[in-house]
């Protein structure tokens, strides 16, 4: 009769250089995929399960406070995801355009004047959902005649679901 395996993994990353990490990683995988083995992995750090985990349990006191999969944990959080954006050429009213982004889950949190001449700034918005959002204020920017010259945008992460999770921002 074959029985399955299970292995009790705690921090084993710590120390480990990113090489080792990587291929620490895929060899769990394959123990997994190819072998059936259930690895139980306990870590401080969620990002370093983020990719390769089926199932998160986050514990607060010894307590499970969420359960489920990564992308689950990380929607039902509802952390807020933000687009850094520079734009030139923008000689409007550019707070105003992005106001009218709101129905669309946009929320302006900063806006810097970084070169009045060349109507330059640089925005930071706050957004319920990247994909959304994104294909909107790249439209609204492009209507008025701006000309994007960055663009970085932060997804929410597991570590974001895990402050949630346990109620705080410093873990």
């Amino acid at each position: 009769v074959y029985k399955r395996q299970v292995y009790l993994l705690d921090e084993p990353m710590m120390g480990l250089s990113p090489e080792a990490v990587k291929v620490v990683k895929e060899y769990l995988h394959a123990l997994n995929r190819e072998f059936g083995v259930t690895i139980l992995y306990a870590t401080h750090h969620p990002l370093e399960i983020q990719d390769v985990a089926s199932r998160v349990i986050i514990l607060k006191d010894g307590r499970v406070v969420a359960d489920g999969g990564v992308e689950e944990l990380i929607k039902r959080a509802n952390v807020e995801e933000s687009v850094r954006v520079e734009v030139y050429n923008a000689y409007f009213d550019l707070r105003s355009a992005l106001e009218e982004l709101k129905e669309h889950g946009v929320r302006c949190l900063s806006l810097q004047v970084l070169n009045l001449e060349e109507g330059r700034y640089e925005a930071v918005l706050g957004v319920e959902n990247v994909d959304e959002a994104l294909p909107k204020l790249l439209e609204k920017l492009a209507s008025k005649g701006a000309k994007v010259v960055r663009l970085r945008v932060r997804r929410a992460n597991l570590e974001d679901a895990y402050l949630y999770y346990v109620g705080g921002e410093g873990g």
